[in-house]
C-alpha cells in the first residue's frame, strides 16, 4: 500500500539552486534554519498532514500499471526557501495549471465543482471506523490486561479489527483529486464536447448558448464506458450524478427535477465523474484512487466509441421527444408521463430480499399495457415476449434474455430509458414510418396513460 499513485501535492526544493530536499514530503513547514552568508543552507521539514495509513495505490493491484500514469513531478507544488533581510522565508509555488483548451480554463471549471457532501460522508465514516477500532481495543485491554498488541488478531477472532473501507477526504486527498482531473484536462474536455449539445444559458439572453450533456447523452456515455451493470443501474448512476439537493422537491415543483431535467455543463460533468467513482468504489478506499481508476480504466479507453443505433437516434429527435414529454403548452395533460413514472418510484424496495427495482419494473409495465389493451397475442406485434426484448435492449448494459422472465421485478429503468421503451413499443406495434412516429407515439401514450393514472 502507500499513497495513491496520483497523490503528489507537494515536494520540497531549495532556492535558487533547485536541489530537491525531500522527494517524499507533502505539506511542509520550516522548523529551523542555520547557516551564515555564503554557506550551505540547512533546515528540516516535517509533514503537517501525514499520508493516511490505509491509502492504497493502484500500482499495488498490478493490473493497472500499464494505464495509470506515474508520478508527475512537473505537477508538484514546490516549497522554496529564500534568504531575506528578515531571515529565511518559505514560499509555496502552485502547481502548473493546464492550458486553456477549447475555451475552457481548468481553474474556472474546477472552482465550480462541489463535492462537499461526499467529503463530509467520507470524513464521518472514517471517524466512525476510528471510534469503533478504538472501542474494540479498549474493550480487549479490559478483558485481557496483559495484551500489548491488539492489532494482530487472527481471522477467526470474533473481535477482529474493524475493516477500514474508506479514508477521510483530507486536504491531501482533495489535492490528489484535483491533480487527477488536471492531468487529464484536455482529454476530458474533448470527451465532454463529444456528448454535449448547445442549450440556452439559464437566466441568460435568448441568444446566449452553452454546451451541456443531457440525460439522454449521459445514458449514451454510461453505456459506451460500460459504467452500468445489473448491480449498478443507470437509474442509480443518474441519482448520484447530481447534487443531493437536486433530488428534493421544492414547493414550486411537482417532480424532483434532478431526476428529469438535469443536464451537465463541464463543471457538473467533472463533478458527476467524481460522484460516479464514489458510487462504484472499485474496492478502493481513497476517493482520489476511485476517480483515477474510473478515468483510466473506463472513461479514457472507451469514451466516444459509441455503437450506432438508428432506432435510438430516431427516438431522440426533438419531435419524438416532444410527443413523449408533451411539451405543447396547450396540452392539459402535459407531464402526465412523469407523474405516472414518479408514482411508481419506491426507493425502499432496494432493501427487500431479494432487492426489487425502485422504478417501474418489467412485470408492472406489461400489466399496464394489458390494462390499456395494447398487448397483442401473436408475433410480430407487441407480445409479452416482444416487450421483454425491448426492455432488455433499452437497458444501458447487456443482459441475457434467457436469464430474465416476463415477470421480472428487479431490472429498474430511468425515465429517459422508460421513454425509449415506450417509443420502441410504438414501432413494434404499428411498424410506422419515421415521419409518423411522433404522431403515433402521442396516440399510443394518450391511451396508455388514460388507463394507467
Amino acid at each position: 500500500v502507500g499513497r495513491p499513485k496520483e497523490y503528489i501535492p507537494g515536494r520540497v526544493f531549495s532556492h535558487p539552486d533547485g536541489e530537491e530536499i525531500d522527494g517524499e514530503a507533502t505539506i511542509v513547514s520550516l522548523q529551523e534554519a542555520e547557516g551564515e552568508e555564503g554557506s550551505e543552507l540547512a533546515f528540516s521539514v516535517e509533514l503537517r498532514d501525514a499520508p493516511g495509513k490505509f491509502l492504497p495505490s493502484l500500482a499495488a493491484k498490478g493490473s493497472e500499471d500499464s494505464v495509470v500514469l506515474p508520478k508527475n513531478s512537473k505537477a508538484a507544488i514546490s516549497y522554496q526557501v529564500t534568504r531575506e533581510e528578515g531571515g529565511f522565508v518559505v514560499r509555496r509555488t502552485p502547481a502548473p495549471v493546464p492550458e486553456v483548451h477549447e475555451g475552457y480554463s481548468f481553474e474556472e471549471v474546477y472552482g465550480q465543482v462541489d463535492i462537499s457532501d461526499i467529503a463530509e460522508w467520507c470524513n464521518n465514516e472514517a471517524e466512525r471506523i476510528k471510534r469503533e477500532e478504538k472501542s474494540r481495543k479498549e474493550s480487549k485491554r479490559k478483558d485481557d490486561p496483559d495484551v500489548t498488541d491488539v492489532g494482530n488478531d487472527k481471522k477467526d477472532d470474533p473481535d477482529k479489527k474493524v475493516e477500514v473501507t474508506v479514508v477521510a477526504c483530507d486536504d491531501m486527498v482533495m489535492t490528489a483529486i484535483r491533480n487527477v482531473l488536471s492531468n487529464n484536462f484536455a482529454e476530458l474536455v474533448d470527451i465532454f464536447r463529444h456528448y454535449a449539445t448547445e442549450r440556452q444559458v439559464k437566466d441568460g439572453e435568448p441568444d446566449q448558448v452553452e454546451l451541456a450533456i443531457s440525460l439522454n447523452s449521459l445514458a449514451k456515455f454510461v453505456r459506451t464506458c460500460r459504467l452500468s451493470s445489473e448491480t449498478c443501474s443507470f437509474f442509480e448512476i443518474q441519482r448520484v450524478a447530481v447534487r443531493p439537493e437536486k433530488l428534493l422537491i421544492t414547493p414550486e415543483e411537482e417532480f424532483p427535477l434532478g431526476l428529469y431535467e438535469a443536464d451537465f455543463r463541464l463543471p457538473e460533468f467533472f463533478e458527476a465523474l467524481i460522484r460516479i467513482s464514489h458510487l462504484k468504489g472499485f474496492g478502493l478506499k481513497a476517493l482520489c484512487d476511485k476517480l483515477n481508476k474510473l478515468i483510466h480504466t473506463q472513461v479514457l479507453p472507451y469514451a466516444t466509441g459509441d455503437d450506432d443505433d438508428p432506432i435510438r437516434e430516431m427516438i431522440q429527435r426533438p419531435a419524438v421527444q416532444e410527443a413523449l414529454r408533451r411539451k405543447k403548452q396547450d396540452d392539459r395533460n402535459k407531464d402526465d408521463l412523469r407523474r405516472f413514472y414518479t408514482k411508481r418510484i419506491r426507493l425502499e424496495r432496494i432493501h427487500e430480499n431479494p432487492p426489487k427495482a425502485r422504478s417501474i419494473n418489467l412485470l408492472e409495465f406489461i400489466q399496464c399495457l394489458g390494462k390499456s389493451d395494447q398487448l397483442d397475442e401473436a408475433e410480430p406485434l407487441l407480445t409479452r415476449a416482444a416487450v421483454k426484448d425491448i426492455w432488455l435492449l433499452t437497458l444501458s448494459f447487456d443482459v441475457s434474455p434467457d436469464l430474465v422472465s416476463e415477470e421480472d421485478q428487479t431490472l429498474e429503468v430511468a425515465l429517459s430509458e422508460f421513454e425509449e421503451i415506450l417509443a420502441r413499443c410504438v414501432l413494434q406495434k404499428n411498424k410506422v414510418a419515421e415521419d409518423n412516429l411522433p404522431q403515433q407515439t402521442a396516440t399510443f401514450l394518450n391511451k396508455f396513460l388514460r388507463f394507467n393514472q
